[in-house]
C-alpha cells in the first residue's frame, strides 16, 4: 500500500479542497458572472419597459376620454353637430354670429378640460363630415379662439383620408408635422358619430406634445450607455434617448438583424435589445450596450478575485501555523513512540511536548498514562507468572488424591457385582468429567466449573458415605462467570470431607457463590 506521511498527505488536502477549487472557480467565474449580470439586467429591463408601457397607455387613455367627452357634455356635442350642419362664412354676419357663440361655450369647455387632464395635449381639432370641406376647426391650449384653417395648408388631407378608412372604435397614432404649433406633436385621431341618428358626425385630432416620452423616460435610471427608442405603430420614431440617436433607430428600425440571444451590431459595437408593446401600438426597445455588461462584470469579477485571494492567503497563514504545530507535535510523538520499539532499551524521553492542541495534547498525555501502565503491567505479568507456575506445581500435587481414585474404583467395582449399572454409569461419568477438567489447558477457570467438578467429587464420595454426606451448591449467574485459578476449591472441600466426620452423625457440605458491592463502590 503506498503510504504517505503526515507533511505531503497535509499538503495534498491542503491543494485538493482548497487549491484547486479556487482555480477552478477563477476560471468558470468569469462567463458565469457576466452570465448573472445579463439575467439581472433582463430581468430589470423587462419590468422597466412594463412600467413604461403602463405610463404611456395611461397617457394615451387620458387623451383619448377627450374623444368621448361630446357624449357627456352639452356644448361639445352642440359645437360638433352645428360646424357640420351650417356652413362657416366668417363674411355672413348672422351665421357667424351664432357660430361664435357656440364657439365661445366650446373653446370654454375644451381649456377647462384641458386644464384638468393631460398637460400634454397641445391641441384639439375637428373636421366635419358633411360641410365645410376643406377646413378645420383647431383650438390651441394657449390660443383664446377656435381657429378656422385650410385642411390642405394645414397638411391634414392624408391623414383624414387614412382616418376615413379605420371603424369607429379603432384610432390612429402618428407622427405629424403641423404648421400652427411650434410644438413637435403627435396626432390621435378617431371617428365621431352623431347621437341622435348614429351617422358619422365628423373627425377629431388630438396634438398631443412628444415631451411625454422625454418626461416617461426621464422618471426611469438607465443603465450607462443604454439608450431608449420608442416608435409609434406605423415604425416612425417617436423618440430617442441616447445621443446617437440616428444609429440606434436605424438598428432597431431592421428587426432583423437582432439574433437569437437579443444581440445586434450597430458600428461594430455589439447591443442587445429588449422591446415591449403598449396596448395603444406603441413600441419600445430598450438598448443596452455589451460594453456596459462587459465593465459590471470585469468589476464584480475583480471584486471576486480579490475576495477569492483573500480568503486564500488567510487559509494559507492559518494552515501553515496549523501544519508548523502539527508537525512539531507529531514528530515528538513519533520519537517517543520509537523510543519504546523493542530494539531500543533505553527509555530517554519522559514526556511529550504540549502543542496547544487539545487533541494532540490528549494523545500526549495517553501515551504518558500509557507508559506507566506498560511499566506497571511489565512488573504485574512478571510477578503473575512466577505465581502461576508455583499454583502449576501445587496444582499437578492436588488434582487427584490418589486414596480417593483407590476409593472410587473399588465402588465402581462393587456396582458391577450388584448389577447397580444405572448408579455404575452416573459413576463413570462423573470421574470422566473429573478427569476432563483436570486435563484441560491453561490455568483459569471460572466459578461454575469449578463448582460442576466439585459436584462430581462429592457424588463420587456420596456413593460410598450414602446418607451421611449432603451437599447444596448455590451460584448465581453473574457469580458463575468470574474467572479464578483452577482446582482453586476442590482442595477445601477435599480437607472438609477428610476433617468433617466426627462420627457416625454424618456431615452437611454447602457451597454457595455471591457477587457483593466493593466498598465504596
Amino acid at each position: 500500500m503506498n503510504r504517505k506521511n503526515l507533511k505531503k498527505a497535509m499538503n495534498l488536502i491542503f491543494i485538493i479542497s482548497i487549491g484547486i477549487p479556487f482555480t477552478v472557480s477563477i476560471l468558470i467565474h468569469g462567463s458565469l458572472i457576466e452570465r448573472l449580470i445579463l439575467n439581472n439586467y433582463r430581468e430589470t429591463t423587462s419590468l422597466t419597459l412594463q412600467s413604461m408601457a403602463n405610463h404611456i397607455d395611461s397617457y394615451i387613455d387620458s387623451g383619448e376620454n377627450f374623444f368621448y367627452q361630446y357624449l357627456f357634455d352639452e356644448k361639445l356635442a352642440k359645437f360638433y353637430s352645428y360646424v357640420d350642419k351650417h356652413e362657416i362664412v366668417p363674411e355672413n354676419s348672422e351665421t357667424f354670429y351664432e357660430y361664435f357663440k357656440i364657439t365661445s361655450k366650446y373653446r370654454d369647455t375644451v381649456i377647462k378640460y384641458m386644464a384638468a387632464g393631460n398637460d400634454y395635449i397641445e391641441g384639439i381639432c375637428f373636421i366635419p363630415e358633411h360641410m365645410n370641406q376643406g377646413k378645420m376647426f383647431y383650438l390651441s391650449k394657449s390660443s383664446s379662439s377656435v381657429e378656422l384653417l385650410d385642411l390642405e395648408e394645414a397638411g391634414y388631407s392624408e391623414l383624414l383620408e387614412t382616418t376615413r378608412e379605420i371603424s369607429l372604435n379603432q384610432m390612429i397614432i402618428t407622427e405629424k408635422d403641423v404648421q400652427h404649433t411650434d410644438e413637435e406633436v403627435f396626432i390621435m385621431a378617431r371617428q365621431i358619430n352623431q347621437i341622435e341618428q348614429a351617422k358619422r358626425q365628423g373627425y377629431v385630432f388630438l396634438d398631443v406634445s412628444q415631451n411625454v416620452f422625454d418626461e416617461i423616460v426621464s422618471n426611469f435610471n438607465l443603465v450607462k450607455g443604454a439608450g431608449v427608442v420608442i416608435s409609434y405603430p406605423d415604425s416612425k420614431p417617436a423618440f430617442v434617448s441616447a445621443a446617437e440617436s440616428g444609429q440606434l433607430f436605424g438598428a432597431v428600425e431592421d428587426k432583423a438583424e437582432i439574433r437569437n440571444d437579443g444581440s445586434m451590431k450597430i458600428d461594430n459595437e455589439l447591443y442587445y435589445v429588449y422591446s415591449s408593446g403598449t396596448k395603444s401600438g406603441i413600441y419600445i426597445d430598450y438598448i443596452i450596450p455589451k460594453s456596459t455588461i462587459t465593465t459590471k462584470s470585469s468589476q464584480l469579477y475583480a471584486i471576486f478575485v480579490s475576495v477569492w485571494c483573500g480568503a486564500l492567503l488567510m487559509a494559507f497563514i492559518l494552515y501553515t501555523r496549523l501544519f508548523r504545530k502539527t508537525s512539531y507535535t507529531t514528530g515528538k510523538i513519533m520519537e517517543f513512540i520509537h523510543s519504546y520499539r523493542p530494539e531500543r532499551r533505553v527509555y530517554e524521553i519522559e514526556t511529550v511536548s504540549e502543542s496547544g492542541i487539545a487533541e494532540f495534547d490528549d494523545i500526549s498525555s495517553a501515551l504518558i498514562d500509557m507508559k506507566e501502565r506498560i511499566e506497571s503491567l511489565v512488573k504485574e505479568e512478571y510477578i503473575l507468572k512466577l505465581s502461576q507456575q508455583a499454583a502449576e506445581y501445587k496444582a499437578m500435587q492436588t488434582e487427584i488424591n490418589p486414596h480417593f481414585l483407590n476409593n472410587v474404583l473399588s465402588t465402581l467395582v462393587a456396582l458391577n457385582r450388584i448389577e447397580d449399572r444405572k448408579a455404575l454409569e452416573a459413576a463413570i461419568l462423573n470421574l470422566s468429567k473429573m478427569f476432563r477438567y483436570t486435563c484441560e489447558h491453561g490455568y483459569d477457570s471460572t466459578i461454575g466449573q469449578e463448582c460442576r467438578f466439585i459436584e462430581s467429587y462429592l457424588q463420587l464420595e456420596k456413593l460410598r458415605f450414602e446418607k451421611r454426606l449432603e451437599y447444596r451448591i448455590e451460584i448465581e449467574p453473574e457469580a458463575g462467570k468470574v474467572i479464578i485459578p483452577k482446582l482453586l476449591i476442590q482442595p477445601i472441600v477435599e480437607n472438609a470431607m477428610k476433617h468433617g466426620f466426627v462420627d457416625e452423625t454424618g456431615m452437611m457440605i454447602q457451597i454457595r457463590a455471591i457477587r457483593i458491592a466493593e466498598r465504596g463502590g
